[in-house]
């Protein structure tokens, strides 16, 4: 013999309340929301340079005397911090920077690089490096057809914009004693 079950009523859920549109919205406006989210932005960019500074000390300690490492792991913090396509790193010693490690670089922009691994300053004064030399200061170019290095067909601006494919392009000095050591 099965038991048969008892037929229960059925009971519809009740509808959960939500608080009008207008006071939510009223909320995210507040001073103190956005300062909140502010604040969020500001440590999660700490944590993301701590985390940066922290992976470059370890591949320091793991491999001294070999700069490589170093640099790649450099441009691999800088990339993805950046939220950049590719990135390249330059030492600057005697009026010229000198190619030293790429990350992601496209292949045919990374072998005109290897092929001359050297910019004179004093012979590309429209080239972003050379305003970086003579200021010391982030350059920081929004659209890379509108300069005049692209404008005019400095080879190497040419190869930046069409062979890289960059359209934006930012250049943080490195400074050591408050004298350019590269880039």
């Amino acid at each position: 013999m099965t038991k048969r079950r008892k037929k229960r009523a059925s009971v519809e859920p009740r509808p959960r309340r939500r608080a009008p549109r207008r006071a939510q919205s009223r909320r995210s406006s507040d001073p103190e929301s956005k300062n909140v989210v502010a604040l969020r932005r500001e440590l999660s960019e700490a944590l993301e340079q701590q985390t940066a500074t922290s992976d470059v000390l370890r591949v320091i300690s793991s491999s001294p005397g070999e700069l490589e490492p170093v640099f790649n792991t450099m441009l691999a913090n800088a990339t993805r911090i950046c939220e950049a396509k590719f990135a390249n790193l330059f030492l600057y010693e005697k009026d010229s920077f000198r190619i030293a490690a790429q990350q992601n670089a496209p292949r045919a922009y990374a072998e005109r690089w290897r092929r001359n691994p050297v910019l004179l300053v004093h012979a590309n004064p429209l080239n972003p490096l050379a305003r970086l030399a003579a200021t010391k200061d982030i350059v920081d170019i929004v659209d890379l057809m509108t300069e005049q290095g692209y404008v005019e067909r400095d080879p190497r601006f040419v190869a930046l914009v069409e062979t890289a494919g960059a359209r934006t392009h930012l250049l943080v000095p490195m400074l050591k004693d408050g004298e350019l050591i590269g880039a």
